[in-house]
């Protein structure tokens, strides 16, 4: 078992306060996830539901990739293959998959935006004083202008990281001959 100080990591109280604080995010997320298959069932599209899970979930990823290496130590950070790697690089993989998932398939900003304008569109159909409405909803278009600017940005930039993968890719296969 894991040992800090002699102890074993679950006599830690700051070790049992951070574990129990991703288990509930963990379960949060599941929740999101629910809502969103519920939508989905419903016969709609879950545009802003959707986006919830996608930054939710990939930050979650993240934040327990980092739990990872601060719990277990520098073997965490260990590929496949290398001396004192923890479950043969497992988690290094799971390290550099979830920082990809914060930019794949859109990056977080971009899903927050979508999620504020959906919100933000929900608010102001209820707004009764109809030049104020009017108001708001040409703001929106302008903010959907530059969304629509940023996502294409964004594709280009996806491009660029696929390149990039495989350029990696090719580095490590070089690395091994």
């Amino acid at each position: 078992a894991a040992r800090k100080a002699g102890q074993p990591l679950a006599a830690d109280s700051l070790v049992c306060d951070r574990i129990g604080q991703l288990a509930a995010q963990i379960q949060a997320a599941r929740l999101l996830a629910v809502n969103t298959a519920v939508v989905v069932q419903d016969g709609e599209v879950p545009v802003h539901q959707g986006a919830m899970v996608k930054v939710f979930a990939s930050e979650l990823m993240v934040s327990l990739s980092e739990a990872v290496f601060d719990l277990v130590g520098t073997g965490a950070t260990l590929e496949g293959g290398a001396t004192s790697a923890l479950l043969d690089g497992r988690f290094e993989y799971a390290v550099r998959d979830a920082l990809l998932y914060t930019i794949g398939g859109g990056t977080n900003e971009i899903q927050r935006t979508l999620i504020a304008l959906r919100g933000l569109l929900e608010l102001i159909v209820q707004v009764k004083d109809e030049k104020v409405r009017e108001g708001l909803f040409a703001e929106v278009r302008n903010v959907k202008s530059e969304f629509d600017n940023l996502k294409h940005k964004l594709e280009e930039a996806e491009k660029q990281l696929a390149e990039l993968q495989k350029a990696l890719v090719f580095l490590e296969r070089e690395m091994e001959k």
